[in-house]
């Protein structure tokens, strides 16, 4: 029971979390290069098409997972809405793995994902904090298999993962 409750504290934290950076700050212009994630957003297939017109590499070493996903959440959402999608699922995932990954420490992993430099992850650098998630859920898995690929998985959402 205890374990239960525990579950559902995290679980109800990293939703209050994840939707307060979804919905508190705006999708638009005016952070930097949230005009470029919306381009993103917005034509990522294009991209792609430019990328293959190079080369298979090309398209290979410029985050392909990322724009994969991008045309997959573009294809039903707005370009905003794709943006705050990715906010949602990267900041959930993090704070959720996070704090459930040891009690002992929950105040403190709680401040730290109250840092400036952590939300920025999310909120400003959209590609990485969605790396981050990935290569967090690659961390705490306990199948190899799901660990490596998810490992492999994130220096394709964004470079510095490599």
């Amino acid at each position: 029971m205890y374990r239960i409750y525990n579950n559902l504290k995290i679980f109800t934290i990293s939703m209050i979390y994840a939707l307060f950076l979804t919905l508190y700050f705006p999708i638009d212009d005016s952070m930097i290069d949230r005009g470029n994630y919306l381009i993103y957003a917005e034509n990522s297939l294009i991209i792609v098409g430019r990328y293959l017109d190079e080369s298979i590499l090309a398209l290979f070493f410029n985050e392909p997972v990322w724009l994969m996903i991008n045309i997959v959440l573009s294809s039903f959402l707005e370009p905003q809405n794709t943006l705050r999608t990715i906010i949602f699922v990267s900041s959930f995932t993090v704070s959720f793995l996070l704090l459930r990954n040891n009690l002992r420490y929950f105040w403190i992993l709680l401040i730290i994902l109250a840092f400036p430099n952590v939300i920025k992850n999310f909120i400003i650098h959209i590609r990485q904090g969605l790396a981050i998630a990935f290569f967090l859920i690659g961390w705490f898995s306990s199948s190899k298999s799901t660990k490596y690929f998810f490992f492999i998985l994130s220096p394709f959402v964004h470079a510095s993962f490599f």
